[in-house]
């Protein structure tokens, strides 16, 4: 991963602010999403996973130990892109695994735009 350990609690707690605005949550993912609120939630899950305060993965529940080899985050970031296409994970809700394939991606690439805005 490139991104640093105060980025990813800065949008774990940005991704919180976003979950508890309800209907008016806003996100930024890869593709349109019907409930922000669900991708914010999806945004969070990650960041705490990435963190190591989760200790199952946000889409597969795998346990993982702690700190992730990036084949073990890319996996669920391709987890994530299978329920989104329909093709598998029919338990997880679509627009939180929108929020769980962009933050993954996020954290690699550092041109990638914030899945959640900043506070204040």
């Amino acid at each position: 991963m490139r991104r640093t350990r105060q980025e990813l609690e800065s949008v774990r707690d940005d991704a919180a602010r976003q979950f508890h605005a309800g209907e008016d949550a806003l996100v930024h993912v890869e593709v349109e999403v019907r409930q922000a609120k669900a991708a914010a939630h999806g945004v969070w899950a990650t960041a705490a996973w990435l963190l190591g305060e989760l200790q199952a993965a946000p889409i597969s529940q795998e346990w993982y130990e702690y700190p992730y080899t990036n084949r073990q985050v890319g996996l669920e970031r391709t987890h994530a892109r299978d329920r989104i296409e329909g093709n598998d994970w029919p338990d997880v809700d679509r627009d939180y695994a929108a929020g769980v394939q962009y933050t993954v991606g996020w954290s690699f690439w550092p041109d990638e735009e914030r899945p959640v805005p900043g506070a204040g």
